[in-house]
């Protein structure tokens, strides 16, 4: 959340038990030496029972952003491929490097699309413990102005509207990794592929809402 630490001022801090390929957990001595300070994180986190009762007890307002669930697959998969194979989600081994591009996609669907669904289904239950903020990169993209100010107005922070402003021109001149959040990537999937991500979407029984924010239309249920 790079636009909200430049429109704020907010530091930004890594209260998470690990990095790098590891399960990003919160970590509660790490909350406990910033428990008196604003801050700004970002981590691949699941709604555990500890990490629930890690954010209640310091007063966590959690923001989910979310993604078309089919176009995660190129993006996730390229990511594997020219960035690092070691990734919270999954253990990814040398020969997928090599492998076709049909193969890659289902590796990355069978076995790593697991992790953002239970990631969902984690969060959804959360709600009931914590006021939870859903967003999406089409949305953030969308109307970013809007977003932050919503975002906002969810941690009760105020600011002026030219700090807002601001922020986000920052944002936009250092080209951000948002920006490779790209949009409709999914469309590269073969029937096949989108059939295998249905059945595992349709294994969670998420609601309507939720299928939506993950670009799973009612068509795909039929």
């Amino acid at each position: 959340m790079r636009a909200v630490h430049a429109i704020t001022n907010f530091p930004r801090v890594y209260p998470g038990e690990a990095t790098g390929a590891n399960e990003q957990d919160f970590c509660a001595r790490k909350l406990k030496a910033i428990r008196h300070l604003d801050g700004v994180c970002q981590q691949h986190v699941k709604a555990t029972a500890r990490n629930l009762q890690l954010a209640r007890e310091h007063r966590l307002r959690p923001v989910v952003l979310v993604r078309n669930i089919f176009d995660i697959v190129p993006s996730l998969t390229d990511h594997f491929h020219h960035e690092s194979r070691h990734f919270p989600t999954g253990f990814v081994p040398e020969w997928f490097l090599n492998a076709d591009e049909e193969k890659k996609w289902m590796f990355t669907i069978k076995l790593h699309l697991p992790w953002y669904l239970n990631f969902l289904l984690s969060w959804q239950e959360a709600e009931q413990e914590l006021p939870i903020y859903w967003l999406t990169y089409q949305q953030l993209f969308a109307n970013p102005t809007e977003v932050i100010r919503d975002l906002l107005c969810f941690w009760n922070i105020s600011v002026p509207e030219k700090s807002i402003e601001y922020g986000l021109q920052q944002v936009a001149i250092q080209n951000t990794r948002m920006n490779k959040g790209i949009a409709g990537r999914g469309q590269l999937l073969s029937s096949y592929h989108r059939q295998e991500l249905l059945e595992l979407v349709d294994l969670t029984n998420l609601p309507p809402r939720l299928e939506s924010l993950i670009g799973i239309d009612a068509e795909d249920n039929t």
